[in-house]
């Protein structure tokens, strides 16, 4: 028994100094912890390899704190820095909306990492550089941090400013909810969300993606709940991955619409309670989930407009 409470305080110890990232401190517990362990758990190892790879990575970054102290950002040395100014207006503004609309201030500050390409963000995550180039991810809200791919590292450049504020969306949910929330619901909230920072109306889906949903709409093609689990970056396209976020987008848009403001805060206080996503959901819409995955939510997609595109 003590050996356990032992080996239990030796993982929360470990998994505590690697969620505030003093990494160096945590590879050592991990290391003590595997050289402890007769098993030498899997887990372990690839944690210990994530652990390792975020100090080798981070070790001669730059940290700056924004001008209100939400957030800190660690970068390489170099043009990164002209990053900055963008990052922490919008990140800073992004604190105070998603307080209002999920009821959630996370403790200060929330860090950033900024890598020079996609091959990095694969070394410092358990996502493989097959997953990264089959889908275009370029950032993950992971470890208690935001880990972003430099713009610089796209010949032209992606919506990195949005995509940031997308990751902390997830951020704020993860903390609300202590991690309970299921990806189509995290990722329908983080998609309608991303652009409310810069004022009203700016949440809208982008033409391409509106056309590329109602093509598979029409072509009973859409991505189901279940197949965007355990991540969007595991799906088997870069095409199925845009669907599958344009589709949880109008999950939210609907919930939005008929509910209004408040909404998203009293949809997650109810998970917060106990119930899942899809009672959480249904409670906080007022129909019953079947009801609304079968009927309500495909008769919504196809009374959409349509967009010129």
């Amino acid at each position: 028994s003590t050996r356990k409470e032992s080996s239990a305080a030796s993982d929360v110890y470990k998994r505590q100094a690697f969620y505030e990232q003093r990494y160096d401190e945590a590879l050592t517990l991990m290391d003590q912890a595997l050289a402890n362990s007769s098993s030498k758990p899997p887990g372990w190892v690839m944690l210990r390899e994530e652990i390792a790879a975020a100090g080798e990575v981070t070790r001669d970054y730059v940290t700056k704190t924004s001008p209100k102290g939400y957030f800190e950002i660690t970068y390489p040395k170099g043009k990164d820095e002209v990053l900055l100014p963008y990052a922490f207006d919008a990140l800073d503004e992004a604190y105070e909306v998603f307080g209002r609309e999920l009821g959630m201030r996370p403790a200060t500050p929330v860090r950033v990492e900024i890598y020079p390409n996609s091959l990095v963000l694969a070394k410092v995550s358990s996502l493989t550089e097959t997953d990264i180039k089959t889908t275009g991810t370029i950032a993950l809200c992971k470890y208690n941090r935001l880990m972003v791919t430099s713009p610089n590292a796209l010949l032209q450049g992606y919506g990195w400013v949005d995509t940031a504020v997308h990751e902390y969306v997830h951020y704020v949910i993860n903390h609300k909810t202590s991690a309970r929330v299921p990806i189509w619901m995290h990722e329908g909230l983080a998609k309608y969300l991303e652009k409310t920072w810069r004022g009203a109306g700016e949440h809208r889906l982008p033409p391409s993606s509106e056309k590329m949903l109602r093509d598979r709409l029409e072509a009973d093609d859409l991505v189901t709940f279940e197949q965007m689990h355990p991540s969007m970056a595991k799906l088997p396209s870069a095409e199925d991955a845009a669907t599958a976020y344009a589709e949880v987008y109008t999950v939210m848009e609907y919930l939005h619409r008929q509910k209004g403001e408040g909404v998203f805060a009293l949809m997650l206080d109810k998970m917060s309670a106990g119930l899942d996503a899809k009672q959480a959901y249904s409670a906080t819409l007022g129909v019953d989930f079947g009801d609304f995955e079968r009927t309500i939510w495909p008769s919504y997609l196809r009374s959409r407009p349509k967009v010129d595109f």
